[in-house]
């Protein structure tokens, strides 16, 4: 159905995420949206600088009524409909684009915090490392299988993790398992009583 139509009419009145607009993009199909919530986010008007959409404020009849007309002039002009088309085909709304940002968030993070000629803002030498080292130690005798234990001296204790060197956070007692581990818990049945 999205494939098919021309625009897809989305006056929402609360819209905490929407995917629709974001399905109907994917096939060519012009969203005309309310700005609210998620729509607002992922709709940006044709009118306005990259716009590929339809947007409108209030969720009455006459705003609604306009951003209508609007539509139908988008459809007469067929090459401002077709790259508007085209554009909204492209869109990247994966998970691969917004794990990047994040990436590059905390990258910045660790960027400024190694500026800052290797002290923390808490005033300890910083972690920071490339990689972590890991290799497996002697098993608990309660223990079916070895944890793993840091081998880079470098880092703090494994009581506290300095994060990024920007905050302190005191971790749990919990132990790594190798992955030997997580698979003879996977192949184990569930004992329904302990549930």
């Amino acid at each position: 159905m999205y494939a098919g139509a021309d625009f897809l009419l989305m006056p929402s009145r609360v819209e905490p995420c929407g995917l629709n607009q974001m399905y109907a993009m994917r096939y060519g199909t012009v969203p005309i949206v309310r700005r609210t919530g998620g729509l607002k986010d992922t709709v940006i008007d044709y009118g306005d600088p990259g716009g590929y959409g339809v947007c409108f404020t209030r969720a009455s009849v006459g705003d609604i009524t306009h951003a209508i007309y609007r539509a139908i002039e988008l459809y007469s002009d067929k090459e401002k409909m077709k790259s508007t088309r085209m554009q909204i085909m492209e869109l990247d709304n994966s998970w691969d684009r917004s794990a990047q940002q994040y990436i590059d968030v905390y990258e910045s993070i660790v960027s400024k915090e190694r500026k800052l000629n290797g002290k923390s803002s808490i005033g300890k030498e910083s972690p920071v490392q490339e990689e972590i080292n890991l290799t497996p130690v002697s098993p608990d005798p309660d223990e079916q299988t070895p944890a793993l234990q840091n081998t880079d001296k470098n880092l703090p204790e494994p009581s506290v993790l300095i994060n990024a060197g920007i905050e302190e956070i005191p971790l749990m007692d919990v132990k790594v398992k190798a992955p030997e581990a997580a698979s003879a818990l996977a192949d184990e049945e569930i004992d329904e009583q302990k549930i």
